[in-house]
């Protein structure tokens, strides 16, 4: 007589992986240096590493931030000398006028454009009116002598 077929036996289940809690601050701080420390031994310019900003990058900041001191100061000026048109206060109108407009070495304005109405044709024209006569400080020197694109919101609210 035939022996019977023993049965297949049940493929063993896997053990559940054990819930990890979080690691303790020191543990934390040892995991951050082995981070650091890889970091530092991977070539620079490598793929999702901060190494080597490339040609063309600049390296310091200073440039970046005079030229934002620069933008700041171009921004008073004219938020100094800003008037509410008087027409526009009767008839309650209110808007942001965007305006772009290049400074070139002598602080002057050139090229005034409106890029953005604020839908009253007063506040539209009192702004472009404005940049065209006013007088900027000279840019510095630092940031050579091509003109410099400025796009700036003028806010009239009552």
């Amino acid at each position: 007589e035939p022996e019977p077929e023993p049965e297949p036996e049940p493929e063993p289940e896997p053990e559940p992986e054990p819930e990890t809690e979080p690691a303790a601050p020191a543990q934390q701080q040892d995991t951050e240096t082995r981070t650091a420390d890889q970091a530092q031994q991977q070539p620079q310019g490598q793929k999702g590493m901060a190494g080597d900003p490339g040609e063309g990058v600049r390296k310091s900041g200073d440039h970046d931030n005079l030229l934002d001191r620069y933008l700041g100061k171009v921004r008073d000026t004219i938020e100094y000398n800003k008037e509410y048109p008087a027409r526009a206060r009767m008839r309650r109108q209110q808007g942001v006028v965007e305006v772009s407009f290049l400074v070139d070495s002598n602080g002057r304005a050139l090229e005034v454009t409106l890029t953005s109405s604020s839908n009253s044709r007063i506040l539209d024209q009192q702004s472009l009116e404005l940049v065209r006569r006013l007088r900027f400080p000279e840019p510095p020197t630092e940031l050579g002598s091509e003109p410099i694109r400025v796009n700036l919101p003028l806010r009239y609210s009552l």
